[in-house]
């Protein structure tokens, strides 16, 4: 037992050791990120909770909408989803998979326990907010485990173990009482499934408006405006049922030949399973031609690659985007995607080597002052949204609504027709440069008064220039800066060397990039990076001339892989030790 128990530690500290730069790193960035220092509402951290309501998809996949259509037969499901689209896009798993797990009977074996363990842990854990007894978890440390229906995946796990004990059962000896009880229960699985369905089709079919109230009364009101959305949704759900009871025949013909040919029974079985999932589920494969996303949008000629861009639409940042009311060719949720690169939204920068701001990660690892900066755009009107994207040197603004009228600050350079709206690109005007020395810093001692001087909102400091000022933390009336001419001298992603003429008095040089993870040298000695203008990088520099230094310290990332490297090489010692005569233990 203790040898079994030492290899288990054994590779759990080589699979640790595999992921050593990717644990370093992000232990590294969550103290200082949103994650680790807000964290999320135990409201937001379940959000993704398996609703029991769900279990209606275990017999007909995608019964509340497919997420792949616009119109008819669109996911309209959300409020059993915990008010999100789902976090995985279908959970079906097959006739065959509930046939099995059904016909496994009680456990008898150290497998079967492990397998029943696993499923009993992920369903308890994955209910999230609808399992008092487990929601907490979810709410330690602010919300750093969240999204609930992540830990489904031991359930699957265990489920899919089941289904191997019992499928080797199925193949058995005739002669075995557990091989025929196996396939007796089985054969009873596969006709209580028949029934279910049978009896949803039948009262799909016979009862057409009883079954139209039903289901008009669970499914949202928004969606009914679209007159024949829940008599379609019927037909949808009877369609497939029918194929379901096919799929169910093929299924008991296999379960017959295992009587006389096991092998042929079983590779029948599995051929329908495989089938039946490829056509089930096709709608969940996202796929789609490559050849409408190489094609350079128009919109590339107006955002030059040395701008910063910024594309509100993607976060609602400038209120309600037309992104899914476009008038498309087909009403399939592809459209979106083409129309999101044609109008270059956010991840699209990759591609066309265009760099985005406000794009902040969904998992929570900008700093807190990046996810407060994009909240402040938000809330504001587009006069004071310009003023603030000035401030951090933002160049074009992309949008498929355009601003409100004669908002300052801002020249619009094209309106390109984009499936029946337009595409507004506009040019910020008056603009920070990517890295300047500031004239005057103006004081904020809190997050509220610095946006207030960014925005020129109420009681801010409305002859704030976003070409010479910067904003600093801290308190007290605004200070002249000697300001000064800067020469780049290194401009890469993680490291910015510039020459600074610093003029009398000194300044604080302003660099357009995050001050997560920065370290910074003036003349090789070490020098604190500011929080500037809410979320940009600051450095004091004395007056005179100066070289300065910023860049993300990497030596932590490059020492963890020295760990990856012995957790390769005790990959081959745990494989002979688990090879070992006296250390095999099968679970089967």
């Amino acid at each position: 037992g203790w040898r079994r128990l030492a290899l288990l530690a054994g590779c759990f500290t080589a699979g640790t050791l595999l992921a050593l730069p990717q644990l370093v790193e992000f232990l590294r960035i969550l103290p200082l990120s949103f994650r680790g220092q807000k964290g999320y509402e135990p409201q937001v951290a379940t959000l993704a909770s398996w609703d029991p309501y769900q279990v209606a998809e275990w017999f007909l996949p995608m019964i509340f909408g497919r997420l792949d259509m616009l119109s008819l037969a669109s996911f309209w499901g959300k409020k059993f989803f915990t008010g999100v689209p789902p976090y995985y896009v279908t959970l079906y798993p097959g006739l065959l998979t509930l046939a099995l797990v059904l016909a496994s009977g009680r456990p008898r074996r150290r497998a079967a326990w492990w397998a029943w363990g696993a499923v009993v842990f992920g369903l308890f854990f994955s209910l999230g907010r609808f399992n008092p007894a487990a929601e907490w978890v979810f709410t330690l440390r602010n919300g750093a485990l969240r999204y609930p229906v992540k830990l489904w995946l031991p359930l699957a796990v265990g489920a899919a173990l089941l289904c191997g004990l019992c499928f080797q059962r199925l193949l058995g000896p005739a002669d075995d009482p557990l091989t025929r009880r196996a396939r007796r229960r089985f054969g009873l699985a596969l006709l209580g499934l028949f029934l279910v369905l049978g009896g949803f089709w039948a009262f799909l079919t016979f009862q057409p408006g009883t079954a139209e109230e039903l289901a008009s009364r669970i499914i949202p009101k928004a969606f009914q405006t679209e007159q024949p959305f829940v008599r379609n949704e019927r037909l949808r759900w009877a369609g497939l049922c029918l194929f379901s009871f096919a799929v169910l025949a093929g299924l008991a013909a296999g379960a017959r030949l295992l009587r006389r040919r096991p092998a042929l029974g079983g590779a029948v079985i599995l051929a329908v399973h495989a089938v039946s999932q490829v056509l089930l589920l096709r709608p969940a494969y996202p796929t789609d031609p490559i050849q409408p996303y190489l094609i350079p949008p128009p919109a590339l000629d107006y955002v030059p690659a040395d701008v910063r861009v910024v594309n509100p639409d993607l976060n609602s940042l400038f209120g309600k985007h037309t992104l899914r009311d476009g008038k498309f060719p087909e009403r399939k949720g592809n459209w979106l995607e083409r129309r999101a690169f044609y109008e270059l939204y956010s991840f699209t920068g990759p591609q066309w080597g265009r760099r985005y701001d406000l794009n902040v990660s969904p998992e929570g690892l900008d700093t807190y002052l990046a996810r407060m900066a994009q909240g402040a755009v938000r809330g504001s009107n587009d006069t004071q949204r310009i003023r603030m994207l000035a401030a951090w040197g933002v160049g074009r603004l992309l949008m498929n609504h355009p601003l409100t009228p004669d908002t300052p600050g801002v020249r619009e350079l094209a309106a390109i027709p984009s499936f029946g709206f337009h595409l507004y690109i506009y040019e910020v005007l008056d603009r920070a440069p990517e890295v300047f020395l500031a004239h005057r810093a103006v004081f904020a001692p809190h997050m509220n008064a610095a946006y207030r001087t960014l925005s020129g909102a109420m009681g801010g400091v409305s002859s704030f220039n976003a070409r010479r000022d910067v904003v600093l933390p801290g308190n007290g009336k605004p200070e002249a800066l000697g300001g000064g001419t800067v020469r780049i001298v290194k401009d890469e992603p993680e490291e910015l060397e510039v020459e600074a003429d610093v003029g009398p008095g000194g300044s604080v040089l302003v660099v357009q990039r995050s001050a997560l993870l920065q370290k910074a040298t003036v003349d090789g000695r070490p020098a604190e990076v500011l929080n500037a203008n809410l979320q940009r990088a600051g450095i004091r520099v004395p007056a005179g001339r100066h070289r300065v230094r910023l860049w993300i310290d990497r030596r932590p990332f490059e020492l963890s892989l020295g760990g990856t490297a012995l957790g390769l090489l005790l990959l081959p010692v745990l494989f002979w030790w688990g090879r070992r005569p006296a250390g095999r233990d099968p679970l089967l």
